[in-house]
């Protein structure tokens, strides 16, 4: 997805507000909202609260550190990510 902090992004993920501020917050670079299991709660999902969201300078470092994160949670290390 592209386009400018301010823009309507038809297609953006329900999340955008979240992506949002990590630009703000950041500055360039890219996020990657992922869910891996066990990281979306039962019922009623909250935007921003759910999955993980890891933020780094280029989309494959974003990617990177959220498939890290995601194992070392899977095998009950807390994951070095975002």
């Amino acid at each position: 997805m592209a386009g400018l902090m301010e823009d309507a992004l038809d297609g953006a993920s329900s999340d955008l507000a979240v992506h949002r501020g990590f630009y703000r917050e950041r500055g360039p670079g890219a996020v990657v909202h992922a869910h891996p299991p066990g990281s979306v709660p039962e019922g009623e999902v909250i935007s921003g609260e759910h999955g993980v969201y890891v933020f780094a300078a280029s989309l494959e470092r974003a990617l990177e550190l959220a498939v890290r994160q995601a194992r070392d949670k899977g095998q009950g290390r807390e994951g070095a990510g975002g």
